[in-house]
């Protein structure tokens, strides 16, 4: 399949490490963060760490938010409403959000009239 996986606050510990297991796997990783440079340093290291054949880059969340089909929110509870609200305007349409954060708080930020689909663990079981 080909389809760009963005991690927003893809920088930390939950974040870097699904990076890490998904281009493993072959997926095309973005990772996000407030700083770009920080998102390319961590795709850098990651990048050595899984070999030249893995297709992993850094940019800021709006980047991130804007140019991947599925997007993992992995930044802390406490800041996450606001980077949502602040990338509602950036969003494709489609677009695939995960919320590992907020027990489905910006699910209804980022798609307010949606349809809600609860998965089997969910934070909305």
């Amino acid at each position: 399949m080909n389809r760009k996986i963005g991690i927003l606050g893809g920088t930390g510990p939950e974040g870097s490490g699904l990076a890490y297991r998904w281009a493993r796997a072959g997926e095309e990783i973005v990772i996000g963060s407030r700083d770009a440079q920080r998102a390319a340093e961590t795709a850098a290291q990651l990048l050595a760490r899984i070999g030249d054949s893995a297709k992993i880059e850094g940019a800021d969340n709006a980047t991130t938010a804007s140019q991947c089909e599925v997007v993992v929110v992995t930044v802390p509870f406490s800041g996450c409403a606001t980077l949502l609200k602040q990338l509602k305007s950036v969003w494709k349409p489609g677009t695939v959000v995960i919320d590992g954060a907020t027990g489905g708080y910006g699910w209804r930020i980022c798609h307010e009239g949606a349809r809600r689909v609860a998965g089997i663990g969910s934070g909305a079981d």
